[in-house]
């Protein structure tokens, strides 16, 4: 307290009120990193599932024997995505459909289906999985955790970003709102100044 002891009451007034704000804003931007995060991790889950159910749908009327890839990657956040689709022959599976990355097995110990985690080539990965009992077809769709999560800070800096530049036009306007909030009372001590005892 001995810090606001010095200064003026316009400066108190700024400082507190800038105080005040920062805390809430930092307790309101932490708030909104999570859900953010959050809401980035279920945008996520519901792509892999979307491509997921896409490829078993695909699979489903795909008459071909020989195994595909998708071809060359074309933009950077691919490398972070992984898919398989598998038929079962006579018991005995056989890939169907991959990305480029997985053409190697994606980790078989995954459980029945839907969504799980997993380490795969040094790396944690997110997993979607998806079968077809009927026509013998499983989908396994996996993405880097490390990818989702890198995403998912950036779109959570953005989201705090406004608050934080936008922290010093807020001081600004503090300044010039006190300032004007505090004239008849400057006005009055300027007149008792003038004035004799």
């Amino acid at each position: 307290m001995n810090f606001f002891r010095g200064l003026s009451l316009q400066a108190r007034l700024v400082a507190l009120m800038l105080i005040a704000v920062t805390l809430f804003g930092l307790l309101a931007g932490y708030e909104s990193y999570k859900n953010a995060l959050h809401e980035v991790d279920e945008i996520f889950d519901a792509q892999l599932a979307q491509l997921g159910q896409t490829l078993l749908a695909v699979a489903i009327h795909a008459d071909d024997d020989e195994t595909a890839s998708i071809g060359p990657i074309t933009h950077k956040y691919q490398r972070a995505l992984a898919f398989q689709v598998w038929s079962t022959e006579h018991d005995q599976p056989r890939l169907l459909l991959h990305s480029g990355k997985s053409a190697t097995a994606l980790p078989d110990s995954l459980p029945e289906e839907g969504f799980s985690h997993g380490e795969w080539q040094g790396e944690r990965w997110r997993y979607y999985r998806q079968s077809d009992a009927r026509r013998e077809l499983e989908v396994v769709v996996g993405q880097s955790d490390l990818a989702r999560n890198d995403l998912a800070r950036e779109v959570a800096w953005h989201n705090l970003q406004p608050f934080l530049f936008g922290l010093p036009l807020l001081a600004v306007a503090a300044l010039i709102a006190i300032r004007l909030g505090l004239q008849p009372l400057r006005k009055l001590a300027h007149e008792l100044r003038q004035r004799s005892p």
